[in-house]
């Protein structure tokens, strides 16, 4: 039965923000596509190789840094959302405190700097000394957790005009400071592109953030000063640690594969890896980013308020799918290409690998929401549980598939760590929320996933026959679905 929340007028807010954060994250799939692309074309997959553990590296601390703090903060300053001085406080705080720890982070990474390039730079021959490369990324580090912070500051708000115009904004001028970045100094400027990239993030949400804020700096002094302001801080982290071990353990995870990628094949493979997890994954989370600005506030809120959540729910994981399903059915098909015009055809041996990838993002596809709830209702040991399950499981099956099927053994692993956490996801949403999926909710996911399948195999007997099955297939369905959404009958 629906829910109150499950009105035309919700999904009218639900599409409007997707919309607009759609065209920003467009806009920065496009450049984003240019950027890498120009690497390709000027250094092949070493290029990309290189771009994939400097950035890889970066993540990983920057989420320990962040210690969940800037998750647990979109609850609370929902919950805020009518009291200005309890929100700059809690802006207060995760500014400032998380500039703090991620400082404290960067320096311990100064500190493990010989170990850092025994593992990863002398192995991969990058000649950039290290003195140069462990400062940049910890500039790095810190400019991603502060980039990520006033993200939800923002997205907790629901300003998602001003989101989507500091995303286009951001990325373009970060782009072509990148970009000159790399075309002056070769594959030495790549980190300093990276990290000018995040700089103009930062000073663009800074910008916007600031603007709008009466903060005065006498009161912003005292505020730190006091014990609330620590009170605060371990409200969020008590909030958010359940996050930061979660996220910190999946990108170690990812980080190891970069790792045994490039010891065993060398960072040529590291590359190819990388074009294809990129391909995979980054149209999904730009996706995921977009539904959870809006989809989260509301979730805190129907939560708050003890109100049914299984309508919002069912309905999301709808419209993921109608919007993310056919475009993820298309990548199947038409692989081959996309990785020819993305990069070159030199990456054709990511073709398999990243076939079963993209097979694997569309099985966790409809589960995001329920991630979203278990995060909401802070139930830690829910995500705790499934992201170890989660990165075991693709590790250990990648390092067994990895000696007989090279790449193709970390897709393969790839989809199948998709499916045991979406079979986790559901059954911890079932007993522990009493969550039903809605009867349109199981068909499109069926329907999905059996065409993706039928796609895939088409694709691997000749790459033709996939693309026009893609062609013809994936438009159908997310027609049919998003009529099923606006007029069909939700329950």
């Amino acid at each position: 039965m629906a829910t109150p929340e499950m009105t035309t007028d919700s999904r009218s807010r639900i599409f409007a923000a997707i919309a607009k954060l759609g065209s920003a994250n467009f806009v920065e799939i496009v450049l984003r596509i240019g950027r890498v692309k120009l690497l390709a074309m000027l250094f092949g997959p070493v290029g990309i190789g290189i771009l994939g553990l400097y950035t890889s590296i970066i993540q990983t601390f920057a989420s320990a840094a962040a210690l969940g703090l800037g998750e647990s903060s979109v609850r609370l300053l929902a919950g805020h959302h009518q009291n200005p001085v309890a929100v700059w406080r809690v802006q207060a705080v995760l500014l400032i405190a998380g500039g703090l720890q991620a400082l404290l982070v960067a320096l311990m990474l100064l500190l493990f700097s010989d170990q850092l390039a025994a593992v990863f730079f002398d192995v991969a021959g990058i000649s950039q000394p290290i003195g140069v490369i462990v400062p940049l990324l910890g500039a790095g580090l810190v400019l991603t957790v502060l980039g990520q912070f006033m993200r939800y500051i923002l997205q907790s708000q629901r300003r998602i005009s001003s989101l989507a115009w500091a995303m286009g904004f951001s990325a373009a001028l970060g782009t072509t400071a990148m970009i000159t970045c790399i075309l002056v100094l070769g594959t030495s400027g790549i980190i300093y592109g990276v990290v000018a990239l995040l700089l103009c993030d930062n000073l663009v949400k800074a910008y916007i953030i600031f603007r709008a804020s009466r903060l005065s700096v006498r009161r912003l002094l005292r505020f730190v000063l006091s014990a609330e302001f620590w009170r605060k801080w371990w409200d969020l982290f008590q909030m958010g640690y359940a996050i930061v071990l979660s996220v910190s353990f999946a990108l170690g995870a990812m980080l190891f594969l970069r790792a045994m990628i490039l010891d065993k094949l060398g960072l040529e493979y590291v590359g190819y890896f990388q074009a294809g997890f990129l391909i995979a994954t980054v149209y999904l989370m730009y996706l995921i980013s977009a539904m959870e600005a809006e989809f989260t506030p509301r979730l805190s809120q129907t939560v708050k308020a003890q109100a049914p959540v299984d309508g919002i729910i069912n309905e999301q994981m709808q419209i993921l799918l109608a919007i993310g399903g056919p475009v993820l059915i298309a990548l199947i098909g038409a692989t081959d290409l996309v990785l020819t015009l993305l990069y070159d055809a030199s990456f054709r041996p990511a073709v398999e690998m990243l076939q079963w990838m993209l097979l694997g993002s569309l099985v966790l596809l409809p589960t995001w929401p329920l991630r979203f709830l278990f995060i909401t209702t802070k139930q830690a040991a829910v995500i705790n549980t499934v992201t170890i399950v989660r990165n075991v499981t693709f590790v250990a099956v990648s390092w067994t598939l990895f000696a007989p099927f090279g790449l193709v053994g970390v897709g393969i692993a790839f989809g199948s760590f998709t499916l045991l956490v979406a079979a986790i996801l559901i059954g911890f949403s079932y007993r522990l929320h009493h969550f039903r999926f809605e009867s349109a909710s199981l068909w499109f996911y069926a329907a999905f996933l059996g065409i993706s399948v039928m796609v895939m195999g088409l694709a691997r007997w000749d790459s033709i026959y996939g693309l026009c099955a893609a062609a013809v297939l994936a438009p159908a369905m997310g027609l049919i679905c998003l009529r099923q959404i606006t007029h069909g009958k939700h329950g």
